[in-house]
């Protein structure tokens, strides 16, 4: 009997009640994407994901956030909050980090990255910075706060140019590679004036690309079968994952690029063991939280790069992150399960203060204003 109980009672705490945290572009805040509108638009798993979480026995509700009711987060009745804001708020991208702060302070588990994870892995230069800084190769770069800036004497071209704080390939074109100062100064102009923000110009490395995905789960991170971008390009090309490649499905670039190739072909098993060294290394140094994709470039000596970090990539269905967790012998129900109760342990793991979910009684009513100042006439 006691072992039925056991039995019983993991059975219990393995089905949770989740509030699955979404949003949707708001035209209040037009002028904040004023171009690759599909990238920041893709809500089209919500309804997988809670699909997936209903399979698996779990009591889901949805929310969309809207930025002029947070203060309603704080009510939310779950065990954990499914964020799934990963655009950001304002449709600005760089608000990104700012939910899961909110969702700190109202002392509510969620999954994915936190507050300082996010943050630091949405600014690719920041991110750059802190791999070099622990040995972890990554193209050399640097930051263009004005096309007047000057050119670092040794980064050698080509380089290739992009928003500093975007993904889903959101500022990346054909044009974005440039062979020279003319056209370095060019695409960093239309980076600023397009996405408000920085540039940031790194080395193209001419090679094959690479990613992984790291997994939190029940204290080990596990990594999982290496996938490549194929490129069906002409040989000494640019082989760029480019927005047109991703988004416009009627595109030459699109048709020319095989996204999920996993696993890929032809890896000799040393490098694969790095690929795996450094994904892991990188997700610790960064601070990350649950899950992350590692995007690498090898080139033709077979030497690794790390050039991009994501925390909270996409994990729809069709995502690369659900490909690779097919390939690990997770199917969609049980992929985003394991999400859901990695991040659920977490918090239950982690110490933490005192927060307004822990509070059973209103705050007492404050002073009507602030005390006045002594008087020293």
């Amino acid at each position: 009997m006691q072992n039925a109980a056991a039995t019983n009672s993991r059975k219990e705490r393995s089905r949770l009640r989740i509030a699955v945290l979404y949003r949707r572009l708001d035209m209040r805040f037009r002028e904040n994407f004023p171009l690759d509108i599909e990238g920041r638009e893709d809500d089209t798993y919500l309804e997988e994901i809670v699909n997936a979480l209903r399979k698996r026995g779990h009591h889901v509700t949805t929310l969309a956030v809207r930025e002029d009711s947070l203060q309603d987060l704080q009510h939310l009745d779950c065990d954990l909050a499914f964020n799934l804001v990963e655009e950001g708020l304002n449709n600005n991208s760089s608000l990104e980090p700012h939910l899961p702060a909110i969702l700190d302070v109202y002392g509510i588990p969620y999954t994915g990255g936190d507050f300082l994870s996010i943050a630091i892995t949405a600014d690719k230069a920041r991110t750059k910075e802190i791999l070099t800084f622990h040995g972890i190769p990554t193209p050399a770069f640097q930051l263009f706060e004005s096309h007047k800036d000057d050119l670092r004497r040794d980064l050698r071209f080509p380089l290739i140019v992009k928003p500093v704080r975007e993904d889903a390939g959101i500022g990346i074109f054909k044009e974005s590679v440039v062979k020279d100062p003319k056209a370095l100064r060019r695409q960093v102009r239309r980076v600023l004036r397009s996405y408000f923000q920085p540039a940031i110009a790194e080395e193209y490395i001419h090679g094959r690309e690479l990613s992984v995905a790291v997994f939190e789960h029940r204290g080990k991170l596990l990594v999982s079968p290496i996938s490549e971008v194929v490129f069906y390009t002409p040989r000494g090309r640019p082989r760029v994952y480019t927005y047109t490649a991703k988004w416009d499905d009627e595109s030459t670039e699109f048709d020319n690029v095989d996204p999920t190739d996993c696993p890929a072909e032809d890896i000799e098993p040393a490098v694969e063991e790095k690929v795996r060294e450094l994904a892991r290394k990188a997700f610790r140094v960064l601070r990350m939280k649950g899950y992350g994709r590692v995007d690498f470039r090898m080139a033709e000596d077979n030497r690794l790069y790390i050039f991009e970090v994501n925390a909270n990539p996409l994990i729809g269905e069709e995502s690369l992150m659900a490909v690779l967790g097919r390939k690990m012998g997770w199917y969609f129900p049980t992929f985003i399960h394991n999400i859901a109760m990695e991040a659920y342990r977490r918090h239950g793991r982690e110490r933490h203060g005192v927060t307004l979910r822990d509070l059973k009684e209103p705050a007492p009513a404050g002073p009507a204003g602030p005390p006045p100042l002594p008087d020293t006439a």
